[in-house]
């Protein structure tokens, strides 16, 4: 072997390094090698994310096929879970049959009463958003604006709130109650506060009577009287009618009269009797002294009456003479008939009424009928004495009469002519 063959390199064994022959070497390498645990040698794809597309187009449009179907079906299945509101009409009949079962329970308290079913409590929320609805802020929905419907329904809604409270308080020892009470009894009060104020403003909504202050009904008047003159000069039995104004009651349109009627209803119902009388009582003593002044009525005393001199003290006499039959004849039963009208179904509460206004206006007049008479004695004053006393002997048995249909005593009190 020459030089050159021993430097000549030796070609590496096993390239490929080959350990197919070898299993015992396999086992030992794949010790060494992680282990996939069930992970495929192929690459897997990645799985989309919220936010990626679903990598099969067909899936996805099937998908959105199905949720419109779905949809409506679910919509509907919701809408019938929603319980449909309370109906107000619905739940008055509830409360009237329940007012019914109340009132067959005996006086005395043998049986327990019965649980507070919850159609009461959405009867009084309802109730308590239709006041809110007629009286809400600083300017309420004026009565007169109102439909013949609306003004019904709310009149209907509190009479049944006053009957629930009247026939809760039976059962105020009930502690189950209590708080049911005191909350009709302050849904009352707000509602009877509206119907109160309405029906002051109504009854403020009248027309006086006496309209001298309108010059062309003076020449009016002055023409009527020269034709009543000639017409009592040619039958002497001929006696003047009235206007055909004041034969009206009190001046209020049948409208206002019909809404007079049933807000005093609902208050008396309502246990607010002496609020109703208290606001009728001042609204219409407030028109009568309004309608004196009209006349030219004025105030006097008994001192008043004696320092007069005789021309004042005649001139006040002819005055005093012709406004007293006025109003004796005809303002007296001009206000009988507003109460009787008003307060048709109460009858006591008109006469007392009637009497109260007519006692106090009364009392005025006979002041100036007992100064005049106290007055010192002259042959000047006879004829003005005996106007006076005629015209209280023809006036006065009116009044008498009218006091003893209203309740109140007959005058006692009368001037010594």
């Amino acid at each position: 072997m020459d030089a050159g063959d021993n430097h000549k390199p030796s070609l590496p064994q096993n390239i490929n390094n080959d350990n197919s022959n070898h299993p015992e070497n396999s086992e030992a390498d794949d010790q060494h090698l992680p282990q996939n645990h069930g992970v495929d040698d192929a690459p897997s794809s990645p799985k989309p994310g919220p936010e990626d597309p679903d990598p099969n187009p067909e899936n996805a449009e099937d998908s959105e096929v199905k949720g419109e179907h779905e949809e409506p079906a679910q919509l509907k299945h919701q809408a019938q879970s929603i319980p449909l509101p309370p109906d107000l009409n619905k739940l008055s009949q509830d409360v009237d049959q329940f007012l019914s079962s109340l009132s067959n329970l005996p006086e005395g308290g043998g049986s327990t009463p019965p649980d507070l079913p919850i159609f009461l409590e959405q009867f009084m929320v309802l109730v308590e958003a239709k006041i809110e609805e007629y009286d809400s802020g600083d300017i309420p929905l004026k009565w007169d604006r109102l439909t013949v419907e609306e003004s019904a329904s709310y009149l209907e809604a509190v009479n049944r709130v006053s009957s629930v409270s009247k026939a809760l308080s039976r059962f105020s020892s009930e502690h189950k109650y209590a708080s049911s009470i005191n909350d009709f009894g302050r849904i009352l009060q707000r509602a009877m506060s509206y119907v109160e104020e309405e029906f002051k403003l109504l009854l403020e909504d009248h027309k006086i009577h006496d309209h001298s202050s309108d010059p062309s009904n003076k020449m009016n008047d002055s023409k009527h009287k020269q034709s009543s003159n000639q017409e009592s000069d040619e039958n002497p039995h001929h006696e003047s009618s009235p206007p055909e104004e004041e034969t009206n009651i009190s001046g209020y349109s049948e409208e206002n009269l019909s809404d007079l009627i049933r807000l005093s209803k609902a208050m008396i119902i309502g246990g607010y009797e002496a609020e109703c009388c208290q606001v009728y009582y001042v609204v219409r003593r407030n028109a009568l002294e309004e309608n004196l002044n009209k006349l030219g009525f004025e105030k006097h005393s008994i001192d008043d009456v004696h320092k007069m001199s005789w021309e004042s003290l005649e001139r006040e006499t002819e005055s005093w003479i012709k406004i007293f039959k006025q109003i004796a004849n005809l303002y007296f039963s001009s206000e009988r008939k507003l109460s009787e009208a008003v307060f048709s179904d109460y009858p006591k509460i008109s006469q007392h009424l009637l009497g109260s206004l007519s006692h106090g206006v009364t009392l005025q007049f006979l002041n100036f009928a007992e100064g005049v008479a106290l007055t010192k004695r002259g042959g000047e004053k006879l004829f003005k004495f005996l106007d006076i006393y005629e015209t209280l002997r023809d006036t006065l048995p009116v009044i008498d009469n009218l006091f003893q249909k209203s309740g109140w005593r007959s005058l006692e009190r009368r001037p010594q002519l």
